[in-house]
């Protein structure tokens, strides 16, 4: 090889993921290091050639390949082998996959958004389709609701047009977010240090320092025995606010002087207190929790001292928010649900805030899951309809009271206020009382008010119901004075709009009670009696898949069924006529009664089977397999156009709420045919999309496990969501429900099933019995001796056992290669991080290369790429200042005013041109193009974005026919061709103001040419050395042209008049002579682009030169493809450093693509020789 040059590295074939990158640059590299240095060698040397320079792992790779007959010593066929070896083949489906699940990020354009979604189309084979799919991706995945909306509205909608208004749109934020903010900081300029603040400032700040302490004290502050602070004279926060103990104003209750009074109200008073818009009906209560013997005071246990504590960072809170939480945190102080945290704390929750649709104000939840996990719970058992009906005999009158807010009725002990603790943005605070959320909440309210009312007689409590009946009404009346006095004592408040007083008949725990007896609750079959009839055979399909399904329970249904079922013959055209009415009535009456139809038992587990469609709601209670209870309802207009993962959702809360009574307090087993909630419903609350977050919110009252189900055997859920009985809902989806009850309790142990199944999947495995074989018999002395299939296993052959036909390393569970697919999704069912998720398996599971393979799953995973955040900004890199006018431009297309623009800037004198399109063809923006050109020169280089008109077979030609290099932005990178990017936003406000303005957009245009730019001249000055004439006064001498030098522009301008001379004459004239270390641009090939370079000397020969480019390279050029110019001249580096760049630039190629063809013909590639073997032409 020759000794001149720097051979390449040795090839790295190490980490798997980057190997296609490694590779292709490792190849460029390689094919010039054969054409500068063994450009004159045989093919087959040049095989040679790479083997040797590949290195070691690179040949056993090449001992691998199988070749034809003469192919090994074919270079093109070597490296097709290795090439195919390093780059993956393209996956069409796993691409289509990424196109259809990509939406737009909440921080992204619509511009970087599009542009991926052409990126991801171009390898999608699409075809003629392309267009219209990337149009229906951008209606289906954009951000904004009222866009979508739009989009949905157009008729006609073509790609630009949809582009066009998402554009507007965003336009419009960005102009409405500036004036947001540019009105808050006049504000806060106005306000100066004199001037008084709002009584109603600084409820959530820390207490005053001593600077601050000084300062009042000069301002004539005094300590205030109204609110216990120090501030200055009529600035008390307290002035306005109403005593909880007296009810006078201007005071708060923990400073108040009056003594404590007594005060007794009837039956019809309300409190005044406001909480979730709901009024509280207090009967006689007015006093505090904590009164007398009876006092709730309660706390709970840790389960396992040893469980490290969490402390969560605090959340990110919107700005439009922030006022809101600090109102909403001082109000709850004020009513001692919660307190300011000072001293430090072993556990930190999360806080999440959620906006109440009607009237605005915050809800404040606890999300409390690591915190759950160590706390132990009280199992306190419910009553059971059958115990509190043997109680009722003789009752004619009934009473049911509704706790409010139960949980916050509980006073915690301060050690267990501590386990509360949250962040907020204004500091730390904790619960004084119980709040939603906590695990074993549930069982202590049942415990305590079971305590309450234990001793008084016709009493019933079921968690927060309570139930008072006599036989008498003079015997009911006093049974409930007794009760309210009891809530009055320990400063239990109920619920007005809950509350019923008096009645012949209740529904409690999900039965009817009366005078009469007990009997089911109608609602509960009310979605069957109230069922519309099918309307199709699809719905006769439907209904009478559920009655198969519930036919076990009742003999003789086909003949009940037979009308119905003629409809689905093929002779009988489908008509519901009066028989088949009657049998359909016939079979809701026998479905809703026994047997088909079961009774409650409390003591039995209860499944909860759940289905969503387009139209409707369905759920079904179930206990040993027979339904218990139907419930049905349709979607509202709102609600019909849901996500499909939020409408399944809905579908689970709507059937727990639904069946509240059976539900409540009370572990649940919820199906769903939709898999994903199975992830979802174990989300962070904070995690969770706004009206998930809203749904799980109250679900957390629930004590629940979801389970998927296939949806070919949720067969009478299914029938009620598509059949749903019509429904005003609007009340109950708007009302408030206690929504931090009993957080889902976490299995983290690997079930009898699971570990069946892998001992099954095991057996089956050709590798894992190899495996097993030789862990039982013996492992062989050598490695070579080992079967292939477990090589891998051989590092840590002595970690491996066999226990029951699992194998283990060490406590580790080797999982079969089927399960490995499954495991990997159960892994990152949570979409964890790659490291967390290699930690959670490093737990309990085990496989060869399992690291590589959730690096690679993880990295493939839809869900987690649309949510990944973005990457950290790079140091800013300058870009090249050209060093001539009109060198290098950008250039953009733009829409405005219904017309697409075309638009070319100078990178050096900022001068643009503009130019209106009548189509946005590649030939129409080649022809303006040209007659820019025309006016101002071609330019060396033009930038642009990877439109298709700019990337088209016919833009290149024209880059190769007019002599310039194109070179096209990365995707999502517009910085690339920022200028254009940029002045595109310049020109259409100066055009929009112009419009707004009626004026000339020209004289806009002219007068931005002509204006100084940032210390520096003109863009016209800079582009043409004199300033232009405007609508503005200036004297004749500013207008005369001002060049640098005036004689190498006299000699300039004699050389385009003999240029124009030659080409008119049709003859040809020798060219001036260049001279060492002029600087020059050369051409690599006959109308190919112009490279720097620099004149070493003459060649001694006639219009021959040898020339240097600022790489080091030497070539020998004629005087034809030499072009002289003005350049600084440029600095030689020596031939050894020259190639050591060379490699380094290979090593950081960039994302810009030069669409000049990069191939050169072998009797044109440049051949570097040394100056002594240099030949004369």
């Amino acid at each position: 090889m020759d000794g001149h040059f720097k051979q390449p590295p040795e090839m790295d074939f190490s980490h798997e993921d980057n190997l296609s990158k490694k590779w292709k640059r490792w190849k460029q590299t390689m094919n010039l290091y054969l054409e500068v240095a063994m450009g004159e060698k045989t093919e087959k040397e040049q095989c040679r050639a790479v083997l040797y320079v590949i290195g070691l792992e690179g040949r056993e790779i090449y001992n691998t390949f199988n070749f034809g007959e003469n192919e090994a010593d074919k270079l093109e066929v070597l490296l097709k082998k290795f090439e195919d070896y390093c780059i993956p083949k393209k996956n069409v489906t796993v691409i289509r996959h990424r196109f259809n699940t990509r939406v737009q990020n909440s921080s992204e354009s619509i511009d970087q958004y599009l542009t991926d979604l052409k990126l991801i189309a171009k390898n999608c084979e699409f075809e003629h389709l392309k267009d219209g799919l990337i149009r229906d991706r951008i209606v289906c995945g954009t951000n904004s609701c009222r866009v979508k909306e739009r989009l949905l509205r157009e008729d006609g909608l073509t790609l630009d047009k949809a582009v066009g208004i998402c554009r507007a749109d965003e336009e419009s934020r960005k102009q409405m977010k500036t004036l947001n903010e540019e009105e808050q900081v006049h504000a806060l300029r106005r306000k100066t240090q004199n001037q008084r603040t709002n009584r109603n400032e600084g409820y959530a700040k820390k207490g005053p320092n001593r600077r601050d302490h000084e300062k009042r004290e000069s301002n004539s502050s005094f300590s205030c025995g109204k609110c216990g602070t120090t501030h200055e004279r009529r600035n008390c926060p307290a002035y306005g606010k109403k005593c909880h103990k007296c009810k006078k104003p201007n005071h708060y209750q923990k400073f108040c002087k009056s003594k404590f009074s007594k005060s007794v109200h009837g039956l019809d008073e309300y409190s005044s207190c406001e909480s979730d818009g709901e009024n509280y009906f207090v009967g006689a209560v007015n006093r505090k929790t904590e009164i007398k013997e009876n006092a709730c005071f309660t706390s709970f246990k840790l389960q396992d001292s040893s469980v490290n504590p969490v402390i969560n960072p605090s959340r990110k809170i919107p700005a439009a928010l922030r006022e809101k939480l600090k109102g909403t945190l001082k109000e709850m102080e004020d009513k001692e649900v919660i307190r300011k945290v000072d001293e430090p704390t072993d556990w930190v929750n999360s806080l999440v805030v959620v906006e109440k649709p009607k009237t605005g104000k915050l809800r404040i939840c606890l999300d409390p899951r690591n915190l759950n996990k160590a706390i132990k719970r009280e199992h306190f058992a419910l009553p059971t309809i059958e115990d509190i009906t043997t109680r009722l005999t003789g009752a004619k009158y009934l009473s049911k009271l509704d706790c409010n807010n139960g949980y916050w009725q509980l006073r915690m002990d301060k050690e267990s206020q501590l386990l509360t603790t949250f962040n907020s943005p204004f500091g730390r605070y904790c619960f004084l009382r119980m709040p939603f959320g906590i695990k074993s909440a549930q069982e202590v309210f049942q415990k305590r008010v079971s305590q309450l009312f234990e001793n008084l007689k016709g009493v019933e409590t079921d968690i927060d119901d309570i139930l008072v009946w006599g036989t008498t009404r003079k015997e009911h009346d006093d049974r409930l004075r007794s009760v309210l006095n009891r809530c009055q004592e320990v400063g239990l408040t109920l619920n007005a709009e809950k509350c019923k007083f008096r009645v012949k008949e209740v529904t409690y725990i999900g039965h009817t009670l009366s005078a009469d007896g007990v009997r089911p609750d109608q609602e509960k079959i009310r979605a069957i009696k109230e069922m519309p009839a099918p309307t199709d055979k699809k719905g006769v399909q439907r209904l009478l898949g559920t009655i198969n399904y519930l036919a076990k329970f009742v003999p003789n249904m086909s003949a009940v069924t037979e009308p119905i079922r003629k409809l689905l013959k093929e002779e009988h055209e489908f008509i519901w006529t009066h028989e088949q009415q009657q049998a359909f009535e016939k079979l809701k009456d026998i479905i809703t009664k026994n047997p088909v139809l079961s009774f409650y038992d409390v003591s039995k587990p209860v499944t909860v089977s759940c289905d969503a469609s387009q139209c409707g709601l369905g759920a079904m209670l179930i206990q040993d397999n027979k339904p218990v209870a139907y419930a049905s309802r349709s979607l509202t207009d709102a609600e019909s156009r849901y996500a499909n993962i939020e409408r399944e959702l809905l579908g689970v809360l709507f059937g727990l709420e639904r069946f509240n009574d059976y539900t409540y307090g009370k572990h649940i087993n919820v199906e769903s045919d939709h898999k994903p909630l199975e992830m979802i419903v174990r989300k962070s609350l904070g995690c969770a999309p706004p009206r998930l977050q809203r749904m799980l919110l109250r679900l957390q009252k629930y004590d629940f496990s979801l389970k998927y189900i296939p949806g070919k055997d949720l067969i009478v859920p299914d029938m009620l969501s598509r059949a749903p009985i019509k429904i005003n809902t609007n009340n109950e989806v708007e009302n408030d429900i206690e929504c931090f009850v009993n957080m889902v309790i976490r299995n983290t142990s690997m079930s009898d099933r699971n570990l069946e199944q892998i001992t099954e999947e095991t057996s089956k495995d050709d590798t894992l019995q190899t495996l097993t074989r030789l862990i039982i018999d013996g492992w062989p002395d050598e490695k070579n001796e080992v079967p292939k299939e477990v090589f891998e296993y051989w590092n840590f052959r002595d970690e491996l056992s066999n226990v029951n036909g699992i194998i283990l390393k060490g406590e580790k569970i080797i999982i079969p290669t089927s399960m490995r697919k499954n495991m990997l999704n159960k892994l990152h069912e949570g979409h964890l991080g790659i490291e967390k998720t290699r930690k959670l398996a490093r737990d309990s599971i085990f496989w060869p290369g399992i690291n590589a393979q959730i690096t690679d799953f993880i990295s493939k995973c839809s869900v987690c790429l649309e949510s990944r955040r973005s990457n950290t900004k790079e140091p800013m890199a300058e870009s090249e200042t050209p060093e001539l006018p009109w060198m290098t431009v950008g250039t953009d297309i733009f829409y405005w005013n219904n017309n697409n623009y075309l638009i070319i800037v100078d990178y050096y004198s900022r001068y643009f041109e503009i130019a209106k399109l009548e189509n946005i063809r590649a030939s129409c923006v080649i022809t303006h193009m040209k007659s820019v050109f025309a006016r101002h020169g071609i330019p060396s280089k033009v930038r642009s974005d990877s439109g298709s008109q700019y990337v088209s077979a016919e833009f290149r030609q024209f880059a190769e026919s007019w002599g310039f290099t194109h070179t096209v932005s990365s995707p999502h990178y517009q910085q690339s061709n920022g200028l254009a990017e940029r002045f595109v936003q310049s020109v259409k406000k100066m055009l929009s103001k112009s419009k707004q303005d009626g004026k000339d957009p020209y004289i806009a245009m002219l007068k931005y040419r002509n204006t100084p730019l940032e210390n520096i001249d003109s863009p016209a000055q800079l582009l043409m050395n004199r300033r232009l004439r405007t609508t503005i006064p200036t004297i004749k001498n500013r207008l005369k042209p001002k060049c640098g030098n005036l004689k190498n522009t006299q000699r300039k301008m004699k050389q385009q008049k003999m240029n124009q001379k030659q080409y008119y004459d049709k003859s040809s004239k020798p060219l001036p002579e260049l001279q060492p270390n002029d600087t020059i641009r050369f051409q690599h090939n006959p109308k190919g682009k112009w490279d720097q370079g620099t004149v070493v000397r003459n060649n001694n020969t006639p219009n021959s030169y040898v020339i240097e480019t600022p790489e080091g390279q030497i070539f020998k050029r004629n005087r034809k493809h030499l072009l002289k110019t003005k350049e600084d001249k440029i600095e030689q580096t020596s031939l050894e450093e020259a190639n050591e760049n060379n490699h380094n630039d290979f090593d950081n190629i960039t994302d810009e693509q030069s669409l000049e063809p990069s191939f050169v013909r072998r009797s044109e590639r440049s051949v570097k020789k040394p100056t002594r073997l240099i030949e004369e032409c």
